[in-house]
């Protein structure tokens, strides 16, 4: 899946080249490998295999959007590109999906501007919305939402609730779900909805022993017994250990349908969201107690207090001031 998703803003004077602009945008869609004249080509060779994904033209507002890998950051020669091509003025909006941060650059003739210098795009409703997205304005969001726009605006074809969703904006979400959102329009991206619900931080199952190739086994086959009755196919994030290539541990997601994800070697955000819970736990269960004359037993029972209260209890404020229980059934979701 890529990584950085650009979407690029051309505002100029010339509708003409922008529709010239526009239509070798659409070749680009339509025959990937084909070769465009200069000097949009010079765009293009930069990247490995950019992937356009959409294009749109509203009076002299031109918008695309650019899939590319996290390693193809944007050049100078590329700025220099669209503005040869008829885009006075540009914006050019990266999403990393990987670590979910978004930025923001202006140009006008292919220097950088300031935001306020940059002039007022002619956008969709669609279009407007993902702009907060993008901008990560989850109250600005919601508030739309509140006042009437529509829940089932798209940007680029995809739903704004997946999009909000994708960035985890969680008053967003919860504001297009009460505004009666078709939860049918996002099916296409149903497996990535329910991933990203998941995102929540809602503890599946645990287990407890010696860090050997069955405490592994034992922890994996409890989580699949917990998802195996409802339509939940979770992402298993998991470091480069040993364990987690061993066959059997391998069969078991294959039987199961997960799906395993791991990181590349020196790079473990796959291992952040674990690695971050357990650094909760130590810090509020484990190093304010005295635990001499604990028996393994009682251990084992005060954690698993611990865990319950954590999933059903303790607030976030990336949930909105709720706990993952409470996300969960905010959205209709089983817990």
């Amino acid at each position: 899946m890529s990584a950085n998703t650009y979407t690029f803003t051309c505002i100029g004077s010339d509708a003409a080249a922008l529709a010239r602009l526009l239509a070798l945008l659409q070749v680009a869609i339509q025959a990937p490998d084909a070769a465009l004249p200069e000097p949009l080509d010079r765009f293009f060779e930069y990247w490995d295999e950019p992937c356009v994904t959409s294009t749109s033209l509203l009076g002299t507002t031109l918008r695309c959007t650019v899939d590319t890998s996290a390693h193809d950051p944007l050049k100078k020669p590329q700025v220099l590109a669209w503005h040869a091509s008829g885009a006075e003025y540009l914006r050019v909006q990266v999403f990393n999906s990987q670590v979910g941060e978004s930025a923001t650059t202006y140009y006008h003739a292919g220097k950088r501007i300031t935001a306020k210098a940059f002039p007022k795009p002619v956008l969709s409703e669609g279009e407007r919305l993902y702009e907060l997205v993008l901008e990560a304005k989850d109250g600005a969001l919601a508030n739309e939402v509140k006042a009437g726009a529509s829940p089932n605006a798209t940007a680029d074809g995809v739903p704004i609730m997946v999009l909000a969703l994708r960035a985890g904006l969680v008053k967003s979400v919860r504001a297009l779900h009460d505004a009666g959102v078709d939860w049918s329009a996002c099916l296409p991206w149903a497996a990535e909805v329910a991933e990203l619900i998941g995102a929540c931080g809602m503890v599946v199952s645990w287990t407890i022993g010696t860090t050997d190739a069955e405490l592994v086994n034992t922890m994996v086959d409890a989580a699949i017994e917990t998802v195996t009755a409802t339509s939940d196919r979770p992402v298993v994030h998991s470091d480069r250990g040993g364990h987690y290539r061993w066959p059997r541990w391998l069969s078991r997601m294959s039987d199961a349908n997960l799906t395993r994800s791991m990181s590349r070697k020196a790079c473990l955000p796959d291992n952040a969201a674990c690695e971050g819970f357990f650094g909760r736990l130590k810090n509020e269960l484990f190093c304010p107690r005295d635990w001499k004359g604990t028996t393994f037993e009682q251990f084992i029972e005060v954690v698993d207090d611990y865990i319950r209260w954590y999933n059903e209890k303790r607030i976030k404020i990336s949930l909105g001031f709720l706990s993952p229980v409470e996300y969960r059934a905010s959205l209709g979701l089983a817990a």
